[in-house]
């Protein structure tokens, strides 16, 4: 059985109205990102921390210059929507930095923070991704493909970082700290 969803308004909407609104969102989470990554590299004391992130910050506006040229290409205006998952990750971000976990645990929480939006990002994409293959467009999907790979690769840095150092530091301190 299929179902079909209706809006409010009871228009059925297809897979190019999809597209454009998740790349509308993801156009959102990488502005909203420009405003957070300072903050986040300024949080934390691991120096790899902090050029893994100001990378990120320089390839994020790559990111809407992509997402930019896809709109211009299908003649649509860039709208800014406000996301509002990742503005409440932001914000779960903002939280962990204000708890008083040390430095170390608190690095850890900022990695992991960063890694919840970033799985988000790689989700959005990988969507719209397939969405324009569908739709015939093959630019798209090759601009968004792009961004992608670069999502994917600061998450597995993110993932080395913490787990082969920045975790095992926090867990000794904690170790210290509950067996003194």
């Amino acid at each position: 059985m299929t179902m079909v969803m209706f809006t409010k308004n009871r228009e059925v909407k297809g897979l190019h109205q999809l597209f454009l609104d998740q790349i509308r969102d993801l156009y959102n989470v990488e502005h909203q990102q420009i405003r957070a990554f300072p903050r986040f590299a300024e949080a934390a004391l691991h120096p790899e921390y902090r050029t893994i992130v100001n990378k990120h910050f320089e390839q994020t506006k790559n990111h809407i210059l992509r997402l930019e040229k896809i709109f211009e290409n299908l003649g649509e205006n860039p709208t800014d929507r406000e996301c509002a998952a990742v503005k409440a990750l932001i914000q779960k971000s903002h939280d962990i930095a204000e708890k008083n976990y040390g430095p170390r645990a608190l690095e850890a929480a900022l990695i992991a923070a960063v890694q919840y939006i970033e799985h988000y990002e790689i989700a959005g994409y990988g969507a719209v991704r397939s969405f324009a293959r569908q739709l015939g467009d093959d630019e798209s999907a090759n601009l968004l493909q792009q961004t992608l790979n670069e999502e994917a690769h600061m998450d597995r840095l993110l993932s080395e970082l913490a787990e082969y150092e920045v975790n095992s530091r926090a867990a000794e301190v904690s170790t210290r700290l509950f067996h003194a």
